[in-house]
């Protein structure tokens, strides 16, 4: 039986390598969405910036610098639009300030159209030590990830009524200034965040010994509590979700007495892809909002990366979410004969040319073998290992030593790398806080990692063919083709770049041993560095390609971070090719200038 969720959400993703959606964009995403049919738009693009208050020397990279929080300063929470005067000391009055004007800004666009508006971010987020120090008392569970992290960061405990206190006061600070906002959806146990003795907390349960003892409902209704406290100015109540703890509900309008309930179905549809290139990919869409339909979902939130690309008026996926509102799927083969009469209505295709509906099947394929629910790799593990690693503009050097610290400062100081020593900064395979299936901790993990990115490619490439038939056919869309095809080429350089890796430092710590054979000699480094550099010249090929971003990039320089490339990200590449031209004679050092030994 077909049901739509009785609010259905627009989630333009401010996920941590996005930038600040501006005003003007905002008010055209939220016309689009109230004329697809949305009954909400997330306020949460309403931050000015990333909160550098939670990050280490306001987010200036030094000695010791702590990456971990970099999580939790893309994330809204209420403390970062209103700020009780108990916190004043910590949290800056004037970026509090300004979030809180666009939030307001942001629900009269939404009024005006009939809109209402939702608040997805993450809580209770960690508090600078200095309010524990002062409230002593407020120190609740200890929050951060060990394995990412260097130091310890401790979320307020919401089971003492003068913290809820605090969130009650900005929660009707908010509703006063954004009365449209009824739905709010926090990221709870991740990025930063986590409640008093709960079981999955990544450094385990903890917490404050007066409230070990406390109902793990009682403290969850006190917290939504709190948080929908100012929220119906608007007439309608409120709602408020909890997730990741599994999912924990608040409705004012359900119940009649304090407590929590289950009953609201809430559904995230987020099209399979990774970051950070920018791209649709519209059969994964239809696969989500499926499931979102036969779960009979309450709240149903869309969740669109990058909008001013992917959700613009007249785009592809507006006009797929409208025609899916009227007429849902139901299944594979439904799906694709609706992508071809969406492909016909929009001009995209004709009756006797199925290229563009063919390469939208293969893309979906190379995508959902990288990112869906961890198939093959880690979720997003582009934006992982190419861009939070840096492994897409460090140079693959055969002796990395010999480059000074200096000389790889433009990229080493983005680096999320937990440990920071001589030896995690030189592998390749190094994520975060160390190696993981998902790029190899060994020659073998790592071959056959090969072996998948291979078949990854073998879709994209299939992809890129079909478009090329359709550009070559003289299709009256061969614009979209051309862009999209761009965009395929981009996924297919950072996926040769994983390739890469995944091949290039087995090399170099079968080298460290002292080996030099049929799986560790020159010749063999020196092919993949060649096939890393031509896939690095192509990559800034695509990036100059066009005006229309591939890549999000920082608007300036002091805002790049390990989760957004900086604005020369193309001068960061060429500089990674000079580095590898100067230093490629290192692989026949590092082999002793074997490189006429033979008899293999």
């Amino acid at each position: 039986m077909f049901k739509m969720a009785d609010r259905l959400v627009l989630f333009p993703g401010y996920t941590a390598h996005n930038d600040h959606l501006p005003l003007a964009d905002f008010k055209e995403l939220a016309a689009t969405a109230a004329e697809c049919g949305f009954s909400h738009v997330d306020l949460g693009n309403a931050l000015v910036s990333r909160s550098r208050y939670q990050l280490d020397n306001d987010g200036v990279y030094g000695e010791g610098y702590d990456f971990y929080p970099e999580y939790t300063a893309a994330f809204p929470d209420f403390f970062k639009f209103h700020c009780p005067a108990e916190l004043s000391g910590v949290i800056s009055a004037d970026y509090v300030e300004r979030n809180m004007e666009q939030l307001h800004l942001r629900s009269e666009i939404l009024r005006a159209l009939g809109l209402k508006g939702s608040l997805i971010g993450a809580a209770p987020q960690w508090l600078p030590e200095a309010i524990y120090q002062e409230h002593p008392a407020w120190r609740g569970p200890r929050c951060d990830m060990p394995f990412r992290s260097r130091r310890p960061y401790f979320a307020p405990c919401v089971d003492n009524d003068e913290v809820l206190a605090l969130y009650r006061e900005a929660s009707d600070a908010i509703g006063k200034a954004a009365p449209v906002l009824d739905t709010a959806i926090f990221l709870c146990v991740d990025s930063g965040t986590g409640l008093c003795w709960y079981d999955r907390l990544y450094a385990g349960a903890n917490g404050p010994g007066a409230c070990r003892h406390r109902a793990m409902e009682e403290r969850v209704a006190g917290f939504t509590s709190a948080l929908s406290h100012g929220l119906s100015a608007g007439g309608r109540q409120p709602l408020v979700y909890l997730t990741n703890i599994p999912t924990w509900t608040f409705s004012g309008h359900l119940l009649p007495h304090p407590g929590v309930v289950a009953g609201e179905k809430i559904y995230f549809a987020r099209a399979p892809q990774d970051k950070p290139v920018i791209h649709e990919n519209p059969l994964g869409m239809l696969g989500e909002l499926e499931k979102a339909v036969q779960g009979q979902a309450d709240l149903l939130v869309v969740n669109v990366e990058q909008p001013k690309v992917t959700f613009r008026a007249g785009g592809l996926y507006p006009r797929l979410m409208k025609r899916f509102l009227a007429n849902p799927t139901r299944g594979k083969t439904s799906q694709l004969f609706f992508m071809k009469k969406l492909a016909t209505e929009m001009g995209l295709e004709d009756d006797d040319n199925h290229e563009l509906t063919d390469a939208w099947q293969h893309l979906y394929r190379a995508i959902d073998d990288t990112s869906h629910n961890g198939r093959l790799f880690y979720n997003s593990i582009f934006l992982y290992v190419c861009m939070s690693c840096r492994t897409l503009t460090r140079p693959f050097l055969p002796l990395p030593e010999s480059v000074s610290l200096e000389e790889k400062l433009y990229f080493h100081k983005h680096v999320f790398n937990s440990l920071d020593d001589e030896q995690s900064r030189n592998d390749l395979l190094f994520r975060h806080g160390g190696r993981t299936p998902f790029t190899g901790r060994s020659p073998d993990e790592c071959e056959r990692n090969i072996t998948c990115l291979d078949s990854v490619l073998t879709s994209l490439d299939e992809a890129v063919r079909c478009l090329d038939r359709g550009i070559e056919a003289g299709v009256a869309a061969s614009a979209y083709y051309v862009e999209m095809r761009r965009r395929v080429k981009g996924l297919r350089c950072f996926t040769v770049n994983l390739r890469n890796i995944c091949a290039f430092q087995p090399i170099l710590d079968r080298a460290a041993e002292g080996e030099f054979s049929k799986e560790a000699n020159s010749s063999l480094l020196e092919g993949i560095m060649r096939r890393e550099v031509d896939n690095t010249q192509e990559l800034i090929d695509l990036l100059e390609a066009s005006e229309v971003p591939l890549i999000p990039l920082a608007k300036k320089a002091e805002d790049e971070n390990t989760f957004l490339f900086g604005p020369d990200l193309t001068a960061q590449l060429k500089t990674k090719i000079s580095l590898m031209m100067r230093q490629w004679h290192d692989s026949q050092k590092l082999f002793a200038n074997k490189t006429q030994q033979r008899g293999w």
